[in-house]
C-alpha cells in the first residue's frame, strides 16, 4: 500500500500511473482502482531496463514518443502543483503499448519548491546542481532532471 494515496489519486493522466494501492509480481504490475483490479503492464517494465535491453533497436520516432510521454506526465504534475523531485528512467514505466508512465511518487511533494531538511540517499546523476549542493528542489530542478533522463 502506498503511504500517500490521496496525493497520488490526483495523478490520473495517460502519462502517469493511476495510483491507489498496488501489488507486484514477476510479470506485471496490478493496480487497484476503486476496488477493481486492472492489469497495467503485461509486457514492458522499467524504462531504464527497456532502454538497456533494446538500445540498438529503438528508432528516433520511438525515442520521441518516450520523451513526449514523460514530458506530458511532468507537465500534468507541475500544472497541479506537484513537485516530483526524482525523475529518472528507473522511475518511469514503459508498457506494451509503448507508453511511458511516471511512477514512484515517494519523494513527490505538493507545491512548487521544497528544501530537504535531512539528507537522504539519492542518485545525483539525475539531480540539478542546486539540489545536490543546497538540498533544494523546484519545478526547474524537475525540468533539469527530465533533460538528463533524455540525453
Amino acid at each position: 500500500m502506498l503511504p500517500h494515496p490521496q496525493k497520488n489519486s490526483k495523478c490520473n493522466v495517460r502519462s502517469n500511473v493511476r495510483l491507489f494501492n498496488f501489488t507486484r509480481d514477476r510479470w506485471n504490475l496490478v493496480l487497484m482502482s476503486n476496488g477493481r483490479f486492472q492489469m497495467f503492464l503485461s509486457l514492458g517494465g522499467a524504462l531504464d531496463v527497456y532502454l538497456r535491453k533494446h538500445k540498438q533497436t529503438i528508432d528516433k520516432r520511438e525515442r520521441l514518443y518516450m520523451t513526449m510521454g514523460a514530458a506530458w506526465g511532468m507537465e500534468y504534475l507541475h500544472r497541479n502543483c506537484i513537485l516530483y523531485s526524482d525523475i529518472a528512467a528507473r522511475n518511469c514505466l514503459y508498457d506494451n503499448k509503448k507508453t511511458v508512465k511516471i511512477s514512484d511518487f515517494g519523494l513527490s511533494r505538493r507545491g512548487t519548491t521544497y528544501r530537504m531538511k535531512t539528507a537522504k540517499k539519492m542518485a545525483i546523476k539525475w539531480m540539478a546542481p542546486e539540489s545536490v549542493s543546497k538540498f533544494t528542489f523546484s519545478l526547474k530542478t524537475d525540468v533539469y532532471s527530465y533533460r538528463v533522463v533524455h540525453l
